[in-house]
């Protein structure tokens, strides 16, 4: 059985990282005070923390690793910063029980797909959670000559965006990203 990929702690927090990813303006540009957020593959809480600061007192953020050590820093980090709005948990992705269905606004994924084998039972959690209306974001890192099966392929990638309305996306060499809604039925 293949094990979930998980990037240490430090690499996840590594300041120069800030250099071409801002957490915070990624929780501004996709979430409003109040709402409901769900970051699943949060890791030690870099674009979580800033999710729960953004949605305020009044929001949530669900945040969800199979990373034990890297849930118990992100649960630290919370504390420190004084941030009640977080519940964090140990889960697999593919396994979102303690998340009502239909009860989050956004729902972040980010290069979450491409650390487990289990790309259609995750998606399909994410599209449970989701809110009639909500979005999902959802970005994946691909190696294209890789033959590790937790990478996403280019042609998975399509099939399973296929199941959403794409609102905005990209795909590059190296890493895709979307911004989905589930389909009205």
């Amino acid at each position: 059985m293949i094990e979930d990929r998980h990037v240490p702690v430090f690499i996840l927090n590594n300041p120069l990282r800030r250099l071409t990813e801002s957490p915070e303006k990624f929780a501004r540009t996709y979430v409003s005070p109040g709402m409901v957020v769900a970051d699943v593959g949060c890791g030690a809480g870099y674009y979580t923390l800033p999710l729960a600061k953004v949605v305020g007192p009044q929001g949530l953020v669900f945040a969800v690793d199979s990373d034990e050590a890297a849930v118990r820093v992100l649960r630290e980090r919370a504390e420190k910063e004084g941030l009640k709005n977080v519940k964090a948990y140990v889960s697999p992705a593919e396994k979102l029980d303690f998340i009502p269905s239909a009860s989050v606004d956004f729902v972040l994924s980010k290069d979450l797909l491409c650390c487990t084998v289990k790309h259609k039972e995750v998606v399909r959690e994410l599209a449970r959670i989701v809110k009639p209306g909500g979005t999902i974001y959802i970005s994946v890192r691909s190696f294209p000559f890789s033959k590790d099966p937790r990478d996403v392929k280019k042609s998975e990638w399509r099939e399973l965006l296929s199941q959403f309305e794409v609102l905005r996306s990209k795909q590059g060499v190296t890493s895709s990203w979307a911004l989905l809604r589930p389909r009205s039925i």
